[in-house]
């Protein structure tokens, strides 16, 4: 019984281990994440950019969609909506077509585009469907259809 135990164990670490490198197998592509990511969480965007990008040129396929997600985020953050636009099309959505997290930066950056607003909110009515709970893509479609209304009348309270 106790051999049983152990081994379903041992399985079960090792299932778990793998699970989270499942992408970035490539010691240098995860150095790359690592640091990218690291550089993310300070806010420091160009040097989370220069990572991504050096990771994703060199083991495509072992950087994750959240990855390209992230790095399609800083062209948004930065305000390069058409270099974002550009770079998801013909990057992200070429290893990853139909991802949410692609989608939901593309969202992001069609928003930010002067008069692509209805096109964001194509995109982040598809997220919402496969991520209810996307705040941004909520807020984009909100945002879209409150515009399209008008500013409510201010109703006097008595």
């Amino acid at each position: 019984m106790k051999r049983t135990w152990y081994k379903a164990a041992a399985t079960l670490a090792f299932c778990a281990v793998m699970s989270t490198r499942a992408f970035a197998q490539d010691s240098a592509a995860r150095q790359l994440l690592d640091e990218a990511d690291a550089a993310y969480a300070r806010g420091d965007f160009a040097k989370a950019a220069r990572a991504y990008d050096r990771a994703i040129k060199s083991a495509p396929k072992d950087v994750s969609p959240e990855g390209y997600g992230k790095r399609a985020s800083i062209f948004a953050i930065e305000k390069h909506y058409q270099d974002g636009l550009r770079w998801i099309t013909g990057v992200a959505e070429g290893q990853y077509p139909d991802h949410v997290a692609i989608r939901e930066q593309k969202a992001v950056v069609l928003a930010g585009l002067p008069g692509r607003q209805k096109d964001a909110v194509d995109v982040a009515e598809l997220v919402v469907k496969d991520k209810p709970d996307s705040s941004t893509s909520h807020k984009i479609i909100g945002d879209f259809y409150f515009g399209a209304r008008g500013k409510p009348e201010r109703v006097a309270l008595a």
